[in-house]
């Protein structure tokens, strides 16, 4: 997990730039499987989730304000499928 500031020194400013002025500092969540099996093949799963867009309300219209609930559906997806 890396959080907060830590994002924005490891190369990952956008993703901290984005939810710097949330509540709670946005943070990258690693999650890793190993099936002990040396000879199974590599599966990566990747998604992105935004839950707080601090540009969304004053760079979307009141019609698109209601599309935002689908900005976590990548990151959603992929712990679903993890």
């Amino acid at each position: 997990e890396i959080i907060g500031k830590e994002l924005a020194i490891k190369g990952y400013g956008g993703l901290y730039g984005v939810g710097k002025a949330a509540n709670c500092p946005p943070r990258m969540i690693i999650l890793e499987y190993d099936d002990g099996d040396a000879d199974s093949e590599t599966v990566a799963l990747v998604g992105k989730g935004i839950v707080y867009d601090t540009g969304g309300l004053s760079l979307k219209t009141r019609a698109g304000m209601a599309g935002m609930k689908h900005d976590m559906g990548g990151a959603a997806g992929m712990v679903g499928g993890f």
